[in-house]
């Protein structure tokens, strides 16, 4: 394992570094032991590569001004700040022991509005009283957010103001120079477009961070940084009624509001956020500017708005096209429109094209309901999703949903099964909605059906007449000849259109590791052979023997990536480590790999990501075929 220098050190004699907590692009989190009090305390230490660097230094001290001058019980409290003689730049934290919201969205998906409220408040309680010191977070989004159950009720604390502004101050220099820092998937339209921001912009934040605490998805998801900046900018969100039924139209009146494109139509504040949620949560009826005394009552959902959008659960049986970088997913980017176009120009996207193995994403269900875990008639197998991403403005009205039009809707998904194991992909494809034909070209769905070499269902009713769960066993041939067994569990969306009955949108979760039914084609690899063998692609990157490094490919893999453009990305990678371990098959090496990488504005991001290279034979030798990658920090 690779091992940190930094674990057991003592820092200034005042602090030891007792573990790691977690590790960003700029920084890692560690907890540590103050040794003249003797508590537990959190500290955040420059990363090593960037102390050269200014005005990495000038922005991690800039965090450590800006939160020490908020003191809030719902914001993380900064003890102190310092440079050791050594050189180490270090900020000491109060240590928070609860979950962030990340985790809590990822383990236990959708929560309830009551919850999502009151995390809501204490976030805009800690963000009022950021505005009112003229500080702007600029970072709001799950990970910052730690929530801690305690005797009293969650204790919520907002992290990280690692890149906040503070309006009217020596600082705002350092963030005015046209860059956009934050998280995509959270940024602010004017944020997307490097305007200036003000408090409003963390408002919109907060408003994607609500949205995925009830819908258990993004407003926006795209693979690609640059198609979120651009959805944030120009695309409406979906309607949370649909992806979560038991969202009242008052709560998703006041969330879509939060996420208005032109600040102005936002809540002007967080206590203005906070209390109309609180009011819709409630039952209370809150007038909304410029709704027309409506308030939040509730409307029928428009064409557009009752367009089902959703981001489905990876194809499990073949492993996608990959790349051989990793950089992350999720992470903070600078990002402007004018580097847009650059960015998508250099092949931004085929960076992440192992997006379509993404974690499963699921779709929202009322908390009262316990969806019931089917079994299957033989040994329990993992369903792949057919559904991909559905935009809602391709779509036409979503239909009025009746019982007694759902009345088959289980029968109707077992027969979907059926056909599928005798092989008859052209009536199954006509079992499934136009949208998911428009986003599933028949040849490609066929190619993919026909890798499951077995797959059978349990189904069930679920929540709503349109909704069928499913416990789903299948056998998968892998790209390296072996069989594997996989269990899935997730549900069904059904729709109707001209009459008839149609699948249309599909999620699914893993409910038990895959295992191999059929062993691989190659006998003879063994697993410490393809260990050694992606060890030695890593080496070879730090030594930046690309010509050779090519050479290790598939010829799949160099005919996606053509030389020159695999050379001029992996240039990028200042270091890379990476530790590799065995799996279920020699074919498949487990890799969690750290690298730093170096932007386009020039500074130097560490990203840590875990997952999978896929290894295959060619003509006597052993290749690398393809990679599944996600992001840890």
């Amino acid at each position: 394992m690779l091992s940190d220098p930094l674990l057991g050190r003592v820092i200034d004699n005042k602090y030891r570094i007792d573990a790691e907590i977690g590790a960003g692009g700029m920084a890692t989190i560690y907890r540590a032991t103050r040794l003249k009090i003797g508590d537990v305390v959190a500290i955040k230490i420059l990363h090593t590569e960037l102390l050269r660097e200014p005005k990495f230094a000038e922005r991690f001290q800039r965090e450590a001004q800006a939160a020490a001058g908020l003191k809030h019980p719902n914001v993380v409290t900064v003890h102190d700040f310092g440079v050791s003689d050594d050189g180490i730049i270090y900020l000491v934290m109060e240590l928070v022991e609860g979950r962030n919201l990340r985790t809590i969205i990822k383990d236990e998906g959708p929560m309830p509005a009551t919850t999502a409220a009151e995390i809501t408040r204490q976030v805009c309680a800690a963000l009022t009283e950021a505005h009112r010191h003229n500080t702007i977070h600029r970072d709001i989004k799950p990970a910052n957010i730690a929530v801690t159950a305690t005797d009293d009720g969650l204790r919520v604390k907002v992290l990280d103001f690692g890149i906040a502004s503070l309006r009217g101050g020596t600082m705002m220099t350092f963030t005015q120079t046209g860059a956009v820092l934050g998280t995509p998937a959270y940024m602010s339209p004017e944020q997307c477009l490097g305007e200036e921001l003000d408090g409003r912009s963390d408002i919109y934040s907060l408003g994607v961070v609500l949205f995925e605490m009830l819908a258990g998805v993004v407003p926006f998801n795209s693979p690609t940084a640059t198609a979120v900046v651009m959805q944030h900018v120009q695309q409406a969100p979906p309607p949370l009624r649909v992806l979560n039924v038991s969202i009242s139209p008052a709560v998703e009146a006041v969330v879509l509001r939060a996420l208005a494109k032109r600040r102005e139509d936002r809540q002007q504040s967080p206590k203005q956020l906070a209390d109309e949620l609180s009011a819709a949560v409630s039952g209370a009826s809150v007038p909304l500017a410029g709704d027309g005394g409506r308030g939040l009552a509730g409307e029928p959902l428009s064409a557009t708005q009752a367009a089902f959008t959703m981001v489905q659960s990876p194809f499990h049986p073949q492993a996608p096209t990959p790349v051989p970088a990793h950089r992350g997913q999720g992470r903070g980017v600078l990002i402007g429109l004018a580097a847009a176009a650059v960015v998508v120009a250099m092949g931004f996207g085929v960076q992440r094209m192992w997006s379509e193995r993404a974690p499963a994403t699921r779709v929202a269900r009322p908390t009262a309901t316990t969806v019931p875990r089917a079994r299957v008639s033989y040994s329990p197998p993992t369903v792949r999703s057919v559904a991909v991403p559905v935009r809602p403005a391709a779509m036409p009205p979503q239909p009025t949903f009746a019982p007694d039009a759902y009345r088959n809707a289980v029968g109707f998904v077992n027969e979907y099964y059926r056909l599928w194991n005798a092989g008859q992909y052209p009536v199954m494809y006509g079992m499934l909605s136009a949208r998911m034909q428009v986003k599933n070209p028949y040849a490609q769905y066929v190619k993919y059906h026909s890798l499951v070499t077995r797959i059978d269902v349990q189904s069930t009713p679920g929540y709503a007449p349109e909704i069928v769960n499913v416990h789903i066993v299948s056998h998968d041939r892998e790209k390296d000849g072996s069989i594997t067994e996989n269990v899935n569990e997730g549900r069904w969306l059904l729709t109707i259109e001209n009459g008839e009955l149609k699948l249309n949108a599909q999620d699914a979760h893993e409910v038990k590791p895959t295992t191999v039914f059929v062993a691989p084609i190659a006998p003879d690899l063994t697993s410490a052979t393809s260990v050694n063998f992606v060890q030695e692609y890593y080496r070879l990157w730090n030594a930046r023997e690309y010509g050779t490094m090519y050479g290790m490919l598939s010829v799949d893999m160099q005919r996606t990536h053509p030389y020159n453009n695999y050379v001029k990305y992996h240039s990028l990678v200042v270091r890379i480590d990476v530790d590799a371990t065995p799996t279920y098959s020699p074919s498949v090496v487990g890799v969690r790999i750290i690298s730093y990488d170096r932007e386009k504005d020039g500074s130097i991001t560490r990203s840590i990501n875990e997952g999978q290279w896929y290894l295959t034979m060619q003509n006597g030798a052993l290749k690398l075929d393809a990679q599944k990658l996600h992001e840890v920090n």
